[in-house]
């Protein structure tokens, strides 16, 4: 496509599509068509089951005929596509090589196997065996700083049950308010894949290296599952995944930003000249949940169009890197922009934040929660206007089906909402909580919530205590204070949603009285915003790591005295867990090719 955009259609294929792989694992006969399948039903993704929760895992879809999400699963088991999270690691009795002392290979210190596969149509439930290998650190055994300490491994079998239940969820459930705009087909409902571990005995008898293997292998065969099927769900891309590799259609010109295990650069479309924002992944610094994280990301950006959110132009995975290409916001930082405005008052700020608003009623319309709003990821799609703000980052953005139903703690410290710092379930209006800091700093120049440690920011945004006493204030109107604390309040049930915000008196007050209230003062604060901001997050770091040590000297001086501690238990299985990727380090420039250009590309700026 010449202009680089596509269609949102996915390339799921209609109609007589037949679960093949599906069906040789099959007693009874079964044809494949999803005719001949009999999901069982419930109107909630909640678990109701005697098993514990932490040998579930729980999968949803939607928009997915059943006939694929049972192809997929059976894929995922399998691992039809190489891909698993399991396969890299060889098992302790592989032949496929060894190293010169006779230990087996490793890439991991997790691997697993599913085998002796068994589906049953009725009820679309399978039934299968995993063999899982993990090393782990022996408790008491430390490293000298020179030689890493010795592992053990272990080892061995454990039944699984994997169902997959149709759905309905209640009126006025969020899934169910998006479905009534659709046909009522197949392909509109929602399926939730349970996968369980069943248990033998109790989780306390059992020793706690096996524990953690079990848990761990149970996570990463949901992840495997869940990766396959966001796969499937993905829409055709103009270029990528067809055949041809990134570097054949797109070059990478400069670097622009570098993360902890991704980079931006800015690239240019060989063919047409035109330039875009490239984020490369570096797949072998991701864990199996960043991993799932990535595709998340890709399927939750792709299924959006609006005109102030960031779209994806194109997408392609390949064995060492996932390119995510994306438009090139020249306008840069909506914070650093307003600060080099030669004019800024509250009409700017209230026509920004109306824009801002807007895009996030069109997240929520569609069930989709940011979870990461602040002021960093705020972007200008040009310099001709300060108010023309794009959403972007959704690393951490989520489907929402029914309410209070995430559970995933993130966020940015300064501008998270309560209910996730007190580890409740969330939904939607978490983000309204983040729009309400984002007001507040864009017409004060501040923020309402500080505190010189984690836990006494914390305290203090769970206590909701905020005013607007500072002198700053004194040009803003009362109704963009009402808008403030209609946001700010610490009951997400009590808050505002982006609808009622639209519909509040500031958003629509007249301009011309908006005009005469002048915020320079504000506009020379947010000058040096994201440099306090960033200050004031290292200060925060260098905090929590002093407590974190005096802790850690306290758990290790209980532990020489006998005593049993939480700490020590926690260092204990950290001991077993795989070391972060994140923590590594590589050539970005020699693995993504980077070809430098000679325009200057300082004013794009793209997070």
């Amino acid at each position: 496509m010449s202009d680089m955009e596509w269609t949102s259609d996915s390339n799921i294929k209609r109609g007589s599509f037949v679960a093949r792989h599906t069906s040789t694992f099959t007693k009874d006969c079964f044809d494949g068509l999803s005719s001949s399948l009999h999901p069982a039903t419930r109107t909630t993704f909640d678990l109701q089951q005697d098993n514990p929760p932490e040998l579930t895992k729980n999968i949803r879809t939607e928009n997915t005929p059943v006939a694929h999400v049972v192809e997929c699963v059976t894929e995922a088991l399998t691992d039809l596509q190489s891909e698993s999270f399991g396969r890299p690691c060889l098992f302790p009795h592989s032949s496929e090589g060894s190293n010169p002392d006779g230990t087996q290979k490793r890439n991991n210190d997790y691997c697993y196997k599913v085998h002796n596969i068994v589906f049953d149509p009725n009820g679309c439930t399978w039934d299968a065996m995993v063999t899982y290998s993990t090393l782990y650190v022996p408790n008491g055994q430390k490293s000298n700083g020179q030689t890493a300490p010795i592992k053990k491994n272990c080892q061995g079998k454990i039944p699984i049950h994997v169902e997959c239940t149709k759905v309905f969820l209640p009126p006025g459930s969020k899934g169910a308010q998006n479905d009534r705009q659709k046909n009522k087909d197949d392909s509109n409902i929602h399926y939730s894949i349970d996968v369980t571990m069943i248990m033998k005995k109790e989780l306390r008898y059992i020793e706690k290296p096996i524990r953690i293997a079990l848990f761990e292998t149970l996570n990463r065969l949901a992840n495997d599952i869940n990766k396959r099927i966001i796969k499937e769900s993905l829409p055709p891309f103009p270029e990528g995944n067809r055949g041809v590799t990134f570097r054949e259609i797109y070059q990478l010109n400069k670097k622009l930003k570098s993360g902890s295990f991704a980079t931006v650069c800015a690239g240019t479309h060989r063919k047409s000249g035109k330039k875009f924002a490239v984020k490369c992944v570096y797949r072998k610094k991701l864990t199996p949940n960043d991993d799932l994280t990535i595709l998340s990301e890709v399927q939750i950006m792709s299924s959006v169009r609006h005109p102030s959110i960031c779209t994806i132009v194109d997408f392609f995975m390949e064995e060492e890197c996932y390119f995510i290409v994306m438009p090139l916001m020249a306008g840069g930082d909506v914070f650093d922009r307003i600060a080099n405005l030669k004019k800024y008052d509250e009409n700017i700020a209230r026509n920004l934040c109306s824009n801002m608003i807007e895009a996030i009623a069109h997240l929520h319309d569609n069930n989709i929660a940011h979870c990461d709003l602040k002021s960093r990821n705020l972007l200008l799609r040009s310099n001709d206007d300060a108010t023309s703000v794009i959403i972007a980052d959704f690393g951490f953005a989520a489907k929402v089906y029914s309410p209070n139903s995430l559970t995933k703690q993130c966020g940015t410290p300064y501008f998270v909402a309560p209910e996730i710092l007190l580890r409740n379930g969330y939904d939607t209006r978490s983000d309204m909580w983040s729009i309400g800091v984002i007001i507040y700093s864009l017409l004060s120049g501040g923020l309402p919530f500080t505190g010189k440690t984690h836990l006494d920011l914390f305290k203090t945004i769970v206590k909701g205590s905020f005013d607007f006493k500072d002198a700053h204030w004194d040009n803003v109107t009362s109704d963009a204070k009402d808008l403030i604390a209609k946001l700010l309040v610490t009951d997400p049930t009590k808050r505002i949603s982006a609808h009622d915000a639209l519909r509040h008196s500031w958003i629509g007050a007249e301009a011309n009285r908006l005009r005469r209230n002048s915020l320079i003062n504000t506009s020379f604060r947010l000058k040096t915003f994201n440099a306090r901001l960033a200050f004031k997050s290292a200060i925060l770091a260098t905090h929590s790591m002093i407590i974190w040590r005096n802790l850690t000297r306290d758990s290790k001086r209980k532990a020489s005295e006998g005593t049993n501690s939480v700490a020590s238990d926690s260092k204990d299985a950290a001991n077993v867990l795989p070391n972060n990727p994140r923590n590594a380090h590589f050539d970005e420039d020699k693995l993504l090719g980077i070809e430098e250009s000679d325009e200057d590309s300082n004013d794009l700026v793209v997070r």
